[in-house]
């Protein structure tokens, strides 16, 4: 289950540890304003639904202390080896291209889950602003 901060769900990126607080200053800086989560694992298996645009969520640091809150602006439901190039570039990650992106949650899944995703494998693109405090 997702932590709850304020009544609010809590969206925690990557691993803890200095990648998630890599991936908290890009979305606090401006520069990451999407995430992928994979349907079956972090929506089934938690038992959460998937977010619904308007939907303020509350960003935590590796503290589980809050960083910022985002408001949801778009929520797609698409298979791995169907997430384009600008759904990708959105996550502000410096990855070179889809194939570097690809590869890069692909070993992220298997080194951090234990999972191997395979192009079939539904995902959930989360595209997101900075909310006003």
């Amino acid at each position: 289950m997702f932590p709850r901060i304020d009544g609010l769900r809590g969206l925690e990126f990557g691993s803890p540890g200095q990648m998630r607080e890599w991936l908290t200053d890009l979305v606090v800086d401006g520069r990451k304003r999407a995430t992928f989560g994979l349907l079956a694992y972090d929506y089934v298996s938690e038992n959460e639904s998937v977010e619904t645009v308007g939907e303020i969520l509350v960003v935590l640091d590796n503290d589980g202390r809050e960083a910022c809150r985002v408001r949801v602006t778009e929520v797609r439901q698409v298979r791995f080896g169907e997430v384009t190039w600008e759904m990708a570039a959105r996550e502000g990650e410096g990855d070179e291209d889809l194939a570097a992106w690809r590869q890069g949650h692909l070993d992220f899944w298997k080194r951090s889950l234990g999972i191997e995703v395979s192009p079939d494998e539904l995902v959930v693109w989360v595209a997101f602003d900075l909310a006003d405090a």
